[in-house]
């Protein structure tokens, strides 16, 4: 359900994608749910 809100699909094909917040909105996910996420999604690694 993770990857697929986050993708760019709607509230209607997912709840979850209208999720928002004020400043930020935070994801948090189980190992199995964040390895189904599209590598764009990825934070840029940092040195």
């Amino acid at each position: 359900a993770a990857a697929i809100a986050l993708s760019g699909a709607g509230e209607i094909q997912a709840p979850a994608a209208g999720a928002y917040g004020r400043s930020r909105t935070l994801w948090l996910l189980d190992a199995a749910a964040a390895s189904q996420l599209p590598r764009a999604l990825y934070p840029p690694a940092s040195a």
